[in-house]
């Protein structure tokens, strides 16, 4: 089994309590959560996030990875598979993003993966849905299964 370590459980950031800006908090989060990364003894990350922008047509799942580590490219294409494989409503490709902070600072490999774009009605309905968190869920743990089983399938595409 694999050893999960969680940097947030809830939507709250890390960053003080009375540390006031949201520019500053979002800079101590990300600092406290690339801390946690960097100490951990992970050999790999992968931080979720929901999309959202002004404009309510942009959808779909879609993972991000620095160049910085061989194999990020590998397995963000593996978990962008499956999210395709099982999201009917995700066609979009893994991105190379080396100005993501977490993705460029991390000490090991790991990727982002924007889940979905809250900004699109159908898609937020869809993220409040257990049935579709499992599917994204699942998807996600295939995707990183098959990094670290060195699946070769997808190489031989």
């Amino acid at each position: 089994g694999a050893l999960v370590i969680m940097t947030r459980e809830t939507d709250v950031d890390l960053a003080d309590t009375g540390l006031k800006g949201y520019s500053k908090r979002k800079v101590q989060d990300l600092k406290r959560r690339l801390d946690l990364i960097n100490e951990s003894e992970a050999d790999f990350f992968a931080t979720i996030h929901l999309n959202a922008i002004p404009s309510p047509r942009w959808k779909g799942a879609q993972t991000f990875y620095s160049t910085n580590f061989k194999d990020n490219k590998r397995a963000a294409k593996l978990i962008q598979d499956e999210l395709r494989r099982n999201l009917e409503n995700t066609d979009r490709k893994a991105k190379p993003a080396n100005s993501i902070y977490l993705l460029k600072h991390t000490n090991k490999p790991g990727v982002l993966i924007e889940i979905g774009f809250l900004s699109n009605p159908e898609e937020e309905a869809n993220l409040k849905q257990e049935v579709y968190q499992e599917k994204v869920a699942a998807s996600i743990y295939e995707g990183i299964l098959r990094y670290f089983t060195n699946e070769q399938k997808f190489w031989n595409k």
